[in-house]
């Protein structure tokens, strides 16, 4: 909870008309999204070091399902993770924690790297070929609660900087 300490009840009225600008709110909103956006990435990140590791050369089919991934796949994910710009829709402050770039691995259909997104996707709901394996909906339910409470602890001190003259 935010505790301030004012000489008088006009410095006080002042504080608090500045706390409402839009600017400052603005500020307290997007540093708490941020922050809570960090925290899911690094859940992200850890769950998907539990993600089983299969030989480089593996090829699954409907009948024989990967159970995993490459160490390539599962490197590339970790390395593309990131949070997205912080965007405006009209009715609030949006980010995004999701998987840019590509992996090392290359193929005849993706010469530069297999994107990182896909690969997500195809871990995260399975294919023809991969088991399910929910990584991302395990991570977000594991990191929900230090997400909230890192977002609270930080809109609190950017609060109370602002309410301080910061």
């Amino acid at each position: 909870m935010a505790r301030i300490k004012v000489q008088g009840l006009d410095d006080y009225a002042k504080r608090l008309e500045q706390l409402g600008s839009v600017r400052s709110t603005n500020r307290v909103i997007k540093s708490a999204i941020y922050d809570g956006a960090a925290v899911v990435a690094d859940a992200m990140k850890d769950e998907a070091s539990t993600i089983p590791v299969v030989p480089e050369n593996a090829h699954g089919d409907p009948a024989h399902q990967l159970n995993g991934a490459t160490a390539a796949q599962i490197r590339g994910l970790q390395e593309g993770l990131g949070v997205a710009r912080m965007l405006s829709d009209g009715n609030g402050w949006n980010t995004k924690v999701s998987f840019d770039g590509y992996n090392s691995t290359k193929t005849a259909k993706y010469p530069g790297g297999q994107p990182n997104a896909m690969i997500a996707a195809s871990i995260e709901a399975g294919t023809s070929f991969r088991r399910k394996n929910p990584f991302i909906t395990r991570a977000i339910r594991k990191a929900k609660a230090s997400a909230e409470a890192a977002m609270a602890a930080t809109a609190d001190e950017v609060i109370n900087q602002i309410m301080e003259g910061n």
